[in-house]
């Protein structure tokens, strides 16, 4: 099987997402991305990496229990 994929960000926060997560606006854009063929995503931290983790790498609030969700 061929890998065809796309950069997702959420549509409605762009960056954001991950700060306001909207689990029903991630279903809408990952259907679509699916109805289009697509079989993988890539998506990640590109800023904001200290609003997720301490300065000893610890997690902080509730972030990384978000993208566990995701």
């Amino acid at each position: 099987m061929a890998v065809i994929g796309t950069t997702y960000m959420s549509s409605e926060v762009q960056r954001l997402y991950f700060e306001h997560p909207n689990a029903y606006v991630w279903d809408q854009d990952l259907a679509q991305i699916s109805s289009a063929g697509l079989n993988m995503i890539r998506t990640g931290w590109w800023t904001g990496w200290d609003k997720f983790f301490d300065e000893t790498g610890n997690r902080t609030n509730g972030r990384c229990e978000r993208l566990r969700h995701f």
